[in-house]
């Protein structure tokens, strides 16, 4: 322990030299020259487009609501706690962001710390815990660390080492690299992507079997989800089981390490003496699951509001366009936003008479296709004042036309198709340039100069390791693309997707056998960039692939690789660009936007098997919740409506899977299920075995919900083939059995249950069903006391303990032990039917008719009242009322209430009657 303690300390060491190394190279970058600008990016540092550059003071346009943000601002400084915490600047891109946020900066150097990260240019911050480690790293630079005892240092690095024990060694073993990647993967990304602050409330299912998927995971991990497997793992690893805090930080991280994080941020202030200012900029970039832990953990839930620390977040989006902004701030109050326009053509005048240009006729040429637009004055100005010649004769021109002025058509082409590429670098430009399809072919030399040129235009930055144009440039030119040539804007963009996947395939050979190239990062990002360019290039074929991959990867929960592509593609669209993307696609986005963002998190829930809830101060009120819901499944069902539309293959299997959950009718569950059953049979080699046992594992215990259980029972034997069984597995696969009648092979499956857990209630209180039904009363009576002993009050267990006790003639001790399992569940209708043919077995006959009189009217589509009644007069000799009842209930649950019949001794009486044995079978 003391050296990994020492190792945290030296990487936290290095990782504080690196702040300051890259601080020292943006203030000697910022020093620069112009003319030194224009060399080549060194390797790990950021160059932004010289478009982007801020606008000098003789030269700045005053704007009304520019001028109100920054003296709101001033004043949110001086008094924080009567001002807003967080102040928003939005507007579509080149209306002046950069420009607003420079001069603010600029007004406080000097009085005021700033931390700063970029969105499209800062490493390392895809996630929450990301994010607030790259914010950390540069607010310790501003104070000495003996100067306060950092509250997020302490966190995080109990988080690391308790995250490093726990995915290295359990009870002195080491553990499996594949439980290691689980605990990592968990920590470290999918407790950070997933939605924070819903919960999924699932109420206790009164079938043995559920309709759910169990979250899929639990078969994997026996009786457990993925997450309740984790927290097992917390709360019984050697070190964290006696260390309340740990476990607690390791139970629930999001919550714990934000107070951490807002605790050192306003330690900060106190130490310094002066405001800490957070900014995040380029904002629309950040993922969906970002911007709500920003909101709804550091702003809403922690006392940031009250401290000398003030954000600001610029971007293309108003954050009030989110709903939970919208009403945090109808709430508290905490948000202030500007939103930047175009200029007026007034002021567009002011600026060109203040650059220079005179004429009236040429200032109303340059404001018509400029539109007013900052960034594309600004190029105006700085080509004026190079003194080039720019050409206005054809008026109300494409501002791509006014850009491109003085390159000659090659150079323009290249442009575009450059402008396709979210970012570039000189192989991807070799790749383009050296295939036939574009008809921009050159050779080595010449792609080398051309990479060279557009390294060193005004419109490209280099951020992240990465050439990219500016996203206003990028606008520009790649709509000019579509424009000009839409073949070529396909054909671009499909080459970009087939660079990706030759990239990805290199990793990982095709038909690699999956889960393997999912749990490799650069396979994913390679394919979530695969996916961004398919969906441009191969429009309905992408659009059906990405969906694919959204079943898949929610599956696999590496969730990553679709919402990569969506952040990359919300980012970008505007009103202006967005007929880039096909109709249908963008259909599909906005109708399916929701479950592709947060409500994949429920995907494999049926909607009646949870209850969403929401934590945080501000919780909603029901009737908010319910909209919310409402609108999940609205979009899941949008996105579970295109799973007929896919190839065959893994993708469809598992969208049939999760739209049988949400299927209005057991046929069609049923037929979604053996549709699904089908596709994983055909491409099981692409499967390893443990994915496979998995898959046939979920199949089943959906079709066993279905009572589809011959199909189930398939299952569970492909399943038992591929890999060892789980006491799961071997629970399901003795339901399936016993509702077929089988019950000593059903009575085998339950005791393999119990021999690999031993405190399993439901598998030893359906180990009793078996029995009872094998008249073995005695067996089947202990088997029940040893599930209550495990779950004193389960309804289920102590309704089958009635029934034994009844066999066994102890019938005052049934009624006390129905009527235990009537008080826990009064609506239970089951048990009250149960009740009277408890009473009909002890010969009180009245009563017994009363009881299952009383269940019919608590729910008359329920075949237990009927069937209850059908044991009383059978017990009776009354033939033809006990048939015209069971003929009722069969009615209503034809296959349960057969079963039943055949093997209940209540009927014995009349078993030989031709009717009786007509309605059995």
């Amino acid at each position: 322990v003391h050296l990994k303690q020492q190792l945290d300390e030296k990487r936290q060491d290095v990782e504080s030299l690196k702040v300051q190394l890259e601080a020292a190279q943006l203030a000697k970058k910022e020093t620069q020259q112009p003319a030194e600008i224009s060399q080549p990016a060194a390797k790990g540092t950021n160059r932004p487009s010289r478009m982007r550059s801020l606008v000098p003071d003789e030269y700045y346009i005053k704007r009304d609501e520019a001028e109100k943000l920054l003296k709101r601002f001033a004043i949110a400084l001086k008094e924080p706690q009567k001002q807003p915490l967080l102040f928003n600047i939005y507007g579509i891109g080149g209306v002046g962001k950069t420009t607003l946020l420079g001069r603010l900066q600029q007004a406080h150097a000097g009085e005021v710390d700033f931390l700063e990260v970029c969105f499209a240019k800062t490493s390392n911050i895809e996630t929450p815990l990301k994010l607030m480690g790259k914010l950390h790293q540069q607010a310790r630079q501003l104070v000495s660390e003996q100067t306060i005892a950092d509250a997020f240092t302490q966190q995080q690095m109990q988080f690391e080492q308790a995250l490093s024990q726990l995915s290295q060694s359990v009870d002195g073993e080491t553990t499996n690299p594949e439980d290691a990647r689980k605990i990592t993967s968990w920590f470290e990304r999918f407790v950070w992507l997933s939605p924070t602050g819903f919960t999924a409330s699932k109420p206790k299912s009164l079938e043995s079997s559920g309709s759910g998927f169990s979250a899929f995971s639990a078969i994997a991990n026996d009786t457990e989800g993925l997450q309740e497997w984790i927290q097992q793992q917390v709360r019984h690893h050697p070190a964290t089981k006696d260390q309340p805090e740990v476990q607690a930080l390791m139970l629930d991280p999001v919550p714990k390490l934000t107070q951490a994080f807002a605790e050192s941020l306003r330690q900060i202030p106190q130490s310094t003496g002066r405001v800490l200012v957070l900014i995040l900029d380029t904002y629309e970039k950040a993922q969906a699951y970002l911007n709500q832990w920003l909101w709804q953990y550091l702003v809403e839930d922690t006392p940031l509001w009250a401290a000398p620390v003030r954000l600001v977040v610029v971007g293309r989006k108003s954050l009030q366009a989110d709903e939970g902004w919208r009403k945090l701030n109808q709430d508290r109050k905490l948000l202030h936003e500007v939103q930047l326009s175009r200029f007026s053509k007034k002021q567009t005048e002011n600026y060109l008479k203040q650059i220079g240009i005179k004429k009236g006729s040429e200032r109303a040429k340059i404001y018509n296709v400029t539109q007013g637009l900052p960034y594309y004055l600004d190029w105006v100005r700085k080509q004026w004042e190079q003194g080039g010649k720019l050409d206005f004769s054809q008026g109300n021109q494409a501002i791509a036309k006014l850009l491109l002025q003085g390159i000659d058509t090659q150079q323009q082409k290249i442009l575009q198709v450059v402008a396709c590429c979210r970012w570039f670098d000189q192989g991807m430009l070799q790749y383009l340039l050296g295939k036939d399809g574009l008809g921009l072919q050159e050779d080595a030399q010449e792609i080398e100069d051309y990479f060279e040129w557009l390294k060193n235009s005004d419109f490209v930055e280099f951020s992240k390791g990465q050439y990219r144009f500016d996203d206003v440039a990028r606008d520009v030119f790649r709509q000019s693309c579509f424009q000009d040539s839409r073949s070529r804007f396909y054909q671009t963009n499909i080459l970009l997707a087939n660079y990706f996947q030759q990239q990805a395939d290199e990793l990982f050979a095709p038909p690699s056998r999956l889960p393997d190239p999912y749990e490799d990062e650069e396979w994913r990002e390679l394919i979530a960039e695969y996916l961004y360019y398919r969906l441009f290039g191969k429009r309905r074929e992408g659009l059906q692939q990405y969906i694919e991959q959204v079943f898949v990867a929610v599956y696999l929960q590496e969730t990553d690789v679709f919402m990569a592509p969506l952040a990359f593609i919300s980012a970008e669209m505007n009103t202006e660009n967005q007929n880039l993307l096909p109709q249908a696609t963008r259909r599909f986005f906005e109708d399916a936007g929701m479950v592709l963002s947060i409500g994949w998190f429920f995907l494999d829930e049926s909607p009646t098997s949870y209850k969403i809830e929401v934590e945080g101060e501000n919780t909603p009120s029901e009737a908010e919740v319910e909209a919310f819901s409402k609108q999940n499944e609205a979009s899941i069902q949008s996105l579970l409506g295109y799973v007929g539309d896919l190839e065959d293959g893994f993708g469809k299997g598992l969208g049939l899977m999760y739209k049988a959950l949400r299927c209005h009718s057991s046929r069609e569950e049923t037929d979604a299920l053996l549709q699904a059953k089908h596709q994983v049979e055909q491409h099981l080699a692409h499967c390893r075995p443990k994915l496979a046992h998995r898959l046939f594992s979920n199949i089943g215990l959906l079709l066993t919900s279905t009572e589809s259980y011959e199909e189930s029972l398939d299952c569970y034997q492909k399943a038992l083939e591929l890999g060892k069984g789980n006491a799961l597995l071997f629970f399901e696969q003795g339901t399936s059995l016993g509702n077929l009648g089988r019950h000593e092979e059903a009575l085998k499956s339950f005791q393999k249950a119990i021999d690999l857990d031993c405190n399993y209630a439901d598998a030893w209180r359906n180990r009793g069903d078996a029995l009872n039904n094998l008249e073995r009363y005695e067996e089947a009576l202990a088997a029940c006391n040893q599930a209550l002993k495990i779950e004193p009050k389960n309804d289920e267990t102590l309704n089958s303990q009635a029934l034994s006790l009844s066999f066994l003639k102890d019938f005052d001790k049934a009624i006390t032990a129905i009527d235990q399992a009537i008080n826990l569940q009064p609506k239970e209708v089951l048990y009250q039917a149960n009740r009277g043919i408890i009473l009909a077995r002890a010969g009180r006959y009245t009563e017994a008719l009363a009881d299952c009189e009383q269940a019919i009217q608590k729910d008359p589509k329920h075949e237990s009242g009927y069937y209850g009644k059908a044991c009383c007069y059978a017990l009776q000799g009354e033939v033809e009322q006990a048939i015209d009842n069971l003929k009722q209930a069969i009615d209503i649950a034809p296959r349960f209430s057969r079963m039943e019949a055949r093997h209940n001794p209540d009927f014995d009486s009349i078993r030989d009657e031709e009717r009786f044995r007509a309605l059995v079978g």
